[in-house]
């Protein structure tokens, strides 16, 4: 019994495989850029708006604010809503 021969490839006719190296197509390499440019730009933005004066904060709570000496040079502030002492 002979077995069947099979087919035998020139070098030159093998498919050319992939390296580990190979070199990205352009469009991928220009999403990348794209998004670390707009990943950039939403950094900035965001530092800018963080960095700008807002406006004063204001207490809602009805209350007063009081000095209190308590020994020479010594003041404390205290915020007095009216109660009753409890």
């Amino acid at each position: 019994m002979s077995r069947p021969a099979l087919p035998v490839r020139s070098p030159a006719v093998r498919a050319a495989q992939p390296g580990p190296f190979t070199r990205p197509p352009l469009a991928a390499v220009l999403a990348v850029l794209g998004m670390l440019a707009l990943l950039g730009f939403i950094i900035l933005a965001a530092a800018t708006l963080h960095g700008q004066a807002s406006t004063a904060w204001a207490d809602p709570s009805p209350h007063q604010v009081r000095r209190v000496t308590v020994a020479p040079n010594v003041e404390l502030e205290v915020l007095d809503w009216g109660g009753t002492g409890r």
